[in-house]
């Protein structure tokens, strides 16, 4: 589909700070991923930008996922007039 790679791998390491919030533009690329994902019977690993995954174990790393969620999503509305209702806007 449109986006398989989740858009950003980050590898970004030694940043201070404690976990934070999953920011609400990656709560709605998670939804609206899954629900692609159930419409072509696929799976996409999105482990990072769930609650506990990699994206918010601190403040500089949920913000370059925040980002790419933002663009992730924008992309796919974009590209696709026919998504699903959990990638509307």
């Amino acid at each position: 589909m449109v986006v398989r790679l989740a858009l950003l791998v980050f590898a970004v390491s030694g940043c201070l700070g404690g976990p934070v919030t999953p920011a609400p533009t990656c709560v709605a690329y998670v939804a609206c991923i899954q629900a692609l994902d159930a419409q072509a019977s696929t799976t996409t690993n999105l482990d990072r930008f769930v609650a506990g995954g990699a994206c918010w174990t601190n403040g500089e790393i949920a913000e370059l996922c925040a980002t790419g969620c933002e663009r992730g999503l924008a992309r796919l509305r974009e590209r696709s007039a026919a998504l699903p209702e959990a990638c509307a806007p």
